[in-house]
């Protein structure tokens, strides 16, 4: 919370931040243009939309968020943050493979991840990357939920089919999802 009232006070929210300056938002775009990675916790996020017929019309943009587990050319989505018009998070969700390309794990292989994931990086990014990494930590029960709630979704699809082709499904976009209230979070502690 203390990074949005920082942005807050200078007439600034999370979804500008991540926007890094740019004059225009420009759907399907990565902000920052080559991912924001931290080479050091093998972390990297972007900000980007879709066309305003593929999210809620609240919906200004969403985060994904990954991990590199040893630096490798595989990476896991850890999760999909999406933001509203005032900055805020209004929910968290996983897609299917082929939306972000990434490695499938089983939940218990990610479980690791999540615990130790962090991400630093210096600059105008900064603030956005403690608030992931504050995000990832506070809703990591949540976010283990989901990978194991989409899992149960692709053994059961898998089951089904006898095949995993339902990862490149373009049918199949968000597997699974949960809406998001931070300021009622945070108001339990």
């Amino acid at each position: 919370m203390g990074v949005m009232q920082r942005l807050a006070h200078q007439r600034s929210n999370l979804s500008i931040a991540a926007l890094c300056g740019a004059q225009q938002f420009i759907q399907w775009q990565h902000y920052p243009a080559h991912d924001a990675v931290d080479a050091i916790h093998n972390s990297e996020f972007y900000y980007h939309a879709h066309s305003n017929a593929q999210h809620s019309d609240d919906e200004h943009g969403h985060f994904h968020v990954f991990t590199r587990p040893g630096g490798r050319h595989r990476f896991h989505h850890l999760i999909g943050v999406s933001m509203n018009q005032k900055g805020l998070p209004t929910r968290l969700f996983l897609t299917n493979q082929w939306v972000t390309g990434e490695h499938w794990a089983a939940p218990q292989h990610l479980e690791l991840a999540l615990q130790r994931f962090d991400c630093e990086l210096r600059g105008r990014l900064s603030p956005v990357s403690r608030w992931i990494s504050a995000m990832v930590h506070l809703y990591r029960p949540e976010i283990l939920a989901l990978h194991q709630r989409r899992y149960r979704w692709h053994q059961q699809r898998q089951q089904i089919t006898g095949s995993r082709s339902h990862l490149t499904d373009r049918r199949w976009h968000v597997i699974c999802e949960k809406p998001v209230d931070l300021v009622k979070t945070m108001a339990k502690f």
